[in-house]
C-alpha cells in the first residue's frame, strides 16, 4: 500500500496566501488527522521564489513528531554544492530525528521562462549541464552522508579526503530522483536512475479509508494550492473538483517500480 503525503505552498508566503504560521498549523494538523505520512515542500530560488526549502523542513521538524519531511522535487539541485548540501541534509536529519526524504530533480531549462534562466545564470551553470550536475552530485552525497575522508574526482567537482559532520541517522540516506519527463528530460542517460518519486493526486475514496481508519480526522485543513496530477506522458491535468476538497491537496506517493530498482532505505 502507497503513503499519503501532503504539500504545502511555500511559495504563498511569498505571493501573500498564507502565512508562515499558516504553515505550521497545517503541518501540525495533517499530522495529528492521522492520515498523512508526509510533509513536503516546494524548491525553487529565482523561477518560482518561496521559501528556501531545506530551511523551512527544520521549522518543521520541530512542530512535528512523526511525518517525514521532503522536498517535492529541489529544483535547485544541480545549482548546490554537494558537500554544502550533505552537510545541510544531514543536519536536517538529526534534527527531525531521521525523517527527512530527498528528492532531487532538473528544474527547468532556460526556455522555460526568463526568470529561469536567470536562475542558472546567477548561480554560473549552464542549462545543458543540469543532467551530468544532478548524476554528479548524487554519487557525492552518497560519499559524504556516510564515508571518513571521502575523495572524489568528476566533471564538475573535485576533492580528497573530506568528512561530512553531522552523520545523518538514516543509514542509508534515501535519496530520490524526482521527474516529471518529456523528451528532453533524459537525452544522454549514462545509467538508468536508481530509484524514482512519482506522485499522483490521492483518489477520494482512497483518502477517505484512509481518514476512516483514524481515530481524528482531516479537521478541514486547507492548502491553498492547486491540486494536480502528472499522467504518463509527463502531461499535467487540474481537477476543479479536487480543488473544492477540505484537504485541496493531498498526493498519493507510489513507491519506485522495481524495474527501475529502489535504493536500499526507502520505505516500501
Amino acid at each position: 500500500m502507497g503513503t499519503f503525503g501532503l504539500t504545502l505552498a511555500n511559495r504563498g508566503v511569498i505571493i501573500g496566501a498564507v502565512t508562515v504560521p499558516d504553515l505550521f498549523d497545517m503541518a501540525k494538523r495533517g499530522e495529528d488527522s492521522g492520515a498523512f505520512d508526509a510533509v513536503w515542500v516546494g524548491d525553487s530560488l529565482l523561477a518560482k521564489p518561496r521559501l528556501e526549502s531545506i530551511t523551512l523542513l527544520s521549522a518543521l521538524a520541530v512542530v512535528t513528531k512523526k511525518v517525514r519531511l521532503a522536498v517535492g522535487c529541489m529544483a535547485t539541485f544541480p545549482h548546490r554544492h554537494p558537500a554544502l548540501l550533505a552537510q545541510q541534509w544531514a543536519s536536517l536529519d538529526v534534527i527531525s530525528g531521521g525523517r527527512a526524504w530527498l528528492a532531487v530533480c532538473l528544474g527547468g531549462p532556460n526556455e522555460q521562462s526568463p526568470a529561469q534562466a536567470l536562475e542558472h545564470k546567477v548561480m554560473g551553470i549552464k542549462d545543458t549541464e543540469r543532467v551530468a550536475r544532478l548524476e554528479e552530485g548524487i554519487t557525492i552525497l552518497r560519499k559524504l552522508f556516510h564515508e571518513e575522508k571521502a575523495s572524489h574526482k568528476g566533471r564538475f567537482y573535485e576533492f580528497e579526503g573530506v568528512t561530512i559532520q553531522p552523520r545523518p541517522v538514516q543509514n542509508p540516506m534515501p535519496i530520490w530522483i524526482a521527474s516529471n519527463p518529456t523528451g528532453l528530460t533524459w537525452k544522454r542517460r549514462r545509467q538508468r536512475p536508481e530509484s524514482r518519486c512519482r506522485t499522483r493526486v490521492a483518489p477520494r475514496r482512497a483518502l477517505r479509508r484512509r481518514l476512516d481508519d483514524q481515530q481524528g480526522h482531516a479537521g478541514g485543513v486547507q492548502v491553498s494550492v492547486d491540486t494536480h496530477s502528472r499522467n504518463g506522458q509527463g502531461r499535467r491535468t487540474r481537477s476543479g473538483e479536487d480543488r473544492q476538497r477540505p484537504v485541496s491537496q493531498h498526493h498519493h506517493q507510489r513507491r519506485p517500480e522495481s524495474r527501475i530498482g529502489r535504493e536500499q532505505g526507502i520505505p516500501r
